[in-house]
Order: C-alpha cells, then structure tokens, then sequence
C-alpha cells in the first residue's frame, strides 16, 4: 500500500511505498527535505472473560464404569485439542514475528536480511537505494534488489522492478519487461500494479493498445482506493474509451480520486462542474475544485 502525502512547501502530491514511513525523502519538484508520514493503526481490542455460572445442584449420578478404550479414545482427544492449541499459539508468535516495522530498522540489519534471502528486506532495500533514503541513490542497486524480491513473489518488488523498466531506470528501458512485471503484482492484488497496467494497456505500451483491458485493470485498482486508478477510470468514462460513455460515472470517480488529494482528480472534477457535465454546473464548486488542484500545481 502507498502513503500519499502533499509536499508543505509547494503543494506536490506525493506517493511513496509504506516502507518509506517515517523516512526522510526529497520533494521531486521543489527539493524540500519532508518526512514520510507514519500510518498508526488500532490493534484489535481484548475480548472480555464471560463468568458462567455452575449448573444448579443435583442429586449425585451414580459412578459409571468407563471402558480402556474409551479412557484411550478421550486422551488421544485432548492430545489433539491440545496439540491444535499450541499450534495456534506457535503461529500466532510467528506472525507478530513477520510483521516487521522495517522502517525502524537500521540499513545494516536490512540488508543482512536482505542478504539471508528475507523477501521483504530486499524489497526495502531495492526502495531505499531507489529513493535515496538513509544511501546514496543508486537505481542499479535498486533494480537488483527489487529484482531479487519480485522472483520470489513479492508484489511491491513487482510493481517497482516494473516501473524500472518502464522508465529505464538503472536497467535498460523495455516496457514489455514492464508489462510483465506490472501484470504479476496486478494478479496478486497490487493496486499500484493494476493501474500501471492499465496505463500500458490504454496507451499501447510494451503491448497491444486495449481500451477495455485498460478499464478492467483501473477499476480494479479504483475499488481498492488507488486514486490513480479513479481518476484513470473516470477520465475512461468521461471518454467512452473501453467502456459506454457516462459522465455522471466520470464525475463519480473523480470525486472519490479528488477526495484523497490526487490534483488530477480535482482539476477534472472542477472541470466537470464547470460545463455541467454528469452534474448540474455549479461554477463556484469548480472554482473550490480547480484551487485545490492548482495549490499542487496542476492546472
């Protein structure tokens, strides 16, 4: 998942990886020094202890004979009960275990996990050599570690290795190696892959142009929240290109992707009221729009 923040100098909207929270970055397009917000999130309450009363008194039932085989039976039971039990204890400790803040980590314990084929690790690693942070910025080192991350399946080593490709960075550009990363992190639910494929899709880039392909991958994405993905989606509405034209369904996805900060998003949906389009015009609502997209600079 990204964390999309906005630049307190000059307005630039910002997407950076989850790995990145907390870390110092630059702003691409004014260079201010800015820390990555850090998500906090609620662990999940205690359940409570319900006291149950004992069963009311009775007369003493009388003692019965059990059988060897059943006293058998009945031990092999609670030696399942409890084998399941400590299982599920095991597992429990095993995924607090994974559950790793990899931002609080020290660059030298990343990559000796990284190094020890930790997966994540060398996805984190591949992001800071790419982004500069806590290192000198090396897309060469990125790529190969992102590399070594999206072989073992690891879908933000991917969407990023993808993204490499695409731009030729630290790696020579070849947007059908793109494409093909782009698609293993889609399928694994990536929304930043979903819509990266969608883009390579709707502009015919390292494969065949498809419209209606590229609308599959972007709503995919914008039901995950990507507001890329809704604004891509609704500029595909507002078009009719892949899918019937519906500019009330344009300016719904427009909403949701200015909603979250994404400038595009905001500057079509200002766009939107202004000429009534899939909403009665409402000019002061596009001028409330267009000043949001125009303090991230997008005009």
């Amino acid at each position: 998942m990204d964390i999309t923040f906005v630049c307190d100098k000059c307005g630039q909207q910002i997407a950076i990886d989850e790995a990145g929270a907390g870390l110092q970055v630059q702003c691409p397009k004014c260079g201010h020094s800015l820390t990555v917000p850090v998500i906090s999130r609620v662990p999940n309450p205690t359940p409570s202890i319900v006291f149950v009363p004992p069963p009311p008194a009775t007369e003493p039932a009388k003692s019965k004979t059990v059988s060897p085989l059943r006293k058998i039976l009945g031990g092999v039971f609670v030696m399942i009960i409890l084998g399941a039990f400590l299982a599920y204890q095991y597992r429990g400790r095993l995924t607090s275990y994974n559950k790793t803040d990899w931002n609080s980590l020290p660059l030298d314990e990343v990559k000796k996990r990284a190094e020890a084929n930790d997966r994540a690790a060398q996805s984190t690693l591949g992001y800071r050599y790419g982004s500069g942070l806590g290192v000198p910025k090396d897309d060469a080192a990125a790529v190969k570690w992102y590399r070594k991350a999206a072989e073992q399946g690891n879908a933000y080593g991917q969407k990023n290795l993808g993204w490499m490709y695409e731009n030729g960075l630290g790696v020579a550009k070849d947007e059908a190696e793109a494409v093909k990363w782009f698609r293993k992190a889609a399928e694994q639910g990536n929304a930043d892959g979903q819509c990266n494929l969608g883009w390579m899709y709707e502009n015919g880039l390292g494969v065949a142009k498809d419209e209606a392909e590229a609308v599959k991958w972007y709503r995919k994405a914008a039901e995950q929240g990507n507001a890329y993905g809704q604004n891509n989606l609704g500029k595909m509405y507002e078009n009719g290109l892949g899918v019937a034209k519906d500019e009330a369904e344009a300016v719904k996805w427009y909403r949701k992707a200015a909603e979250q900060g994404n400038a595009d998003g905001q500057n079509n949906l200002g766009k939107m009221y202004a000429n009534g389009l899939g909403v009665a015009k409402d000019e002061a609502e596009a001028v409330k729009w267009f000043r949001k997209a125009a303090e991230q600079g997008v005009h």
